[in-house]
């Protein structure tokens, strides 16, 4: 299988390449049962996202010089940069289980473990370009558009050229021929051995190597084409540009799947410590891990939106004496919510030490929970807001999450349901005030892949349209903003904030 694919001029390449993949002693973890489900529903999903994406045939048949419309770009974009998402989601299950199989502990079944997952995301990664590509190939209008840089969905110049130029590189066929050939030497060893073999492994394995057949008649039909495609592309563009490794910032899939490169955030706990003065309960947090999105396939630089409480005492000194939060709660405001929600309050104030309180209620793939401030912050960038409400009017919005503690997470981001939450929902449903309990955060909601939602990072750009301006609700608290290069965060400025929001979802080099 797969002979047709290697051509004679990869052969020299192909030898250090086989070194590579098989003499690297770098230690290798086995996949978890989570990981290994992420890769499929990622397989399922990018499926359905394709379908989705190519199913306008007219926008697909258009002529070469005719523009796409604003309703047309309005559809495509956001299928577009789910489909990175995904893509990237691939390139980072890859690196983690492919490169290093060998040395995965529990011989033989581990390393066939690891090998056989990581074709599974690598094949995956292939047959969504491959089939996206060759739709786009000789459509200059649409790959044009597409490769087209958009703040608004985090996407960054020159998409479509360099996943183009990752998949249809030399490389990308030799690592698929060699994990072919190796997973039949390592596979057959394992069967032969006497030992007893899971059943769902033995199934994995017969579905990689027919994955790898879809894929050499994804690129018999199409390939030829594509390559001489992506040629020209770097004839005409700078080299490094186009070939330089994509940014592999997505190991996770629905929450916290993680396949981490790094175990160290950017943010210390010495800069929350410095954060933490600064804070009032109801301020709203905007959270990004450079190495997994909790909120795969929503558009832009921020994934993650966190709602601050305080801890019970801070709550209490916030609230309890305020006036107008007394004469709405004349008992006291945390007494009410210790009676009100027992189940919630007995959660919260259970926190995880008396160092580290419950001060964050969020929604997450858990669930909607109380978290530490460090734990939900220590991540690589968290910016801060704060309504500019009174005390009362944020006292509710904070009673209002402790009614969504415990509901599920909600995969699928549709704000028109109460039931299940997404982490944005839980921020914006806390603001929505009845007409007789004062002011709403006027937050306006978006539609993605046709679900009416509100991406975090729109949180950010409204922000930033409305500073000065007598609509604004929201004022800047502070910036701790990640510098990869150093391996700190930086104090950042209200400005800095602002103009975070156009940042590409997938580029580092900010």
């Amino acid at each position: 299988m797969g002979c047709a694919r290697i051509r004679p001029v990869w052969l020299l390449s192909l030898v250090a390449l086989l070194g590579l993949v098989a003499c690297d002693d770098t230690p290798q973890a086995l996949p978890t049962e989570g990981q290994i489900g992420a890769i499929v529903q990622l397989d399922h999903d990018s499926d359905k996202v394709i379908a989705e994406l190519t199913a306008n045939e007219a926008v697909f048949d258009r002529p070469e010089d005719e523009p796409l419309t604003p309703d047309e770009r309005d559809t495509l974009l956001p299928l577009w940069a789910s489909l990175i998402d995904h893509f990237l989601a691939f390139e980072s299950f890859k690196g983690a289980f492919l490169y290093h199989w060998e040395n995965a502990p529990g011989e033989p079944e581990g390393p066939v473990m690891c090998l056989t997952v990581g074709l599974n995301a690598h094949t995956a990664q292939m047959a969504e370009a491959l089939e996206l590509l060759s739709r786009l190939n000789g459509n200059d209008a649409l790959r044009s558009a597409l490769n087209e840089a958009s703040p608004e969905y985090g996407i960054s110049a020159g998409m479509v050229d360099r996943i183009a130029a990752e998949v249809v590189a030399p490389q990308s066929f030799m690592v698929l021929d060699i994990g072919e050939k190796q997973l039949e030497r390592r596979s057959d060893k394992l069967f032969s051995s006497g030992s007893a073999v899971d059943a769902d492994l033995r199934t994995s394995i017969a579905n990689t190597f027919e994955a790898i057949r879809a894929v050499d008649r994804l690129y018999n039909r199409n390939g030829t084409d594509l390559a001489r495609g992506i040629a020209t592309v770097i004839a005409f563009s700078q080299f490094d540009r186009v070939l330089a490794p994509i940014v592999k910032d997505i190991a996770a899939w629905l929450g916290d799947t993680q396949v981490r490169s790094r175990g160290k955030s950017l943010i210390t706990e010495a800069d929350l410590a410095d954060l933490l003065p600064k804070m009032a309960p109801g301020d709203i947090i905007l959270e990004r891990r450079n190495w997994y999105l909790s909120n795969l396939g929503l558009p832009g630089f921020w994934p993650h939106t966190a709602f601050f409480i305080g801890s019970p005492q801070e709550l209490s000194e916030a609230f309890d004496a305020d006036p107008d939060v007394l004469a709405a709660y004349p008992d006291g405001f945390t007494r009410h919510l210790a009676e009100t929600w027992p189940n919630a309050w007995a959660s919260y104030v259970a926190g995880e030490d008396e160092a580290q309180p419950h001060r964050i209620i969020e929604a997450v793939s858990e669930g909607v929970v109380f978290a530490t401030f460090e734990h939900s912050c220590l991540a690589d960038y968290v910016a801060v807001m704060r309504p500019t409400f009174p005390a009362l009017t944020r006292a509710r919005a904070i009673e209002r999450s402790f009614s969504h503690w415990g509901k599920p997470y909600d995969f699928d981001f549709d704000f028109l349901t109460r039931g299940e939450l997404v982490c944005s929902e839980l921020v914006y449903d806390s603001y929505q005030a009845p007409s007789d309990e004062g002011e709403s955060l006027n937050l306006a909601l978006s539609e993605v892949m046709g679900r009416v939602t509100l991406p975090p990072n729109d949180i950010v750009r409204q922000f930033d349209a409305l500073v000065g301006k007598p609509a604004q609700q929201l004022e800047f608290v502070a910036f701790l903003d990640g510098d990869p290069a150093s391996g700190r965060a930086r104090v950042e400025t209200e400005a800095k904030l602002r103009a975070s929001w156009r940042r590409a979802k997938w580029d580092l080099s900010q």
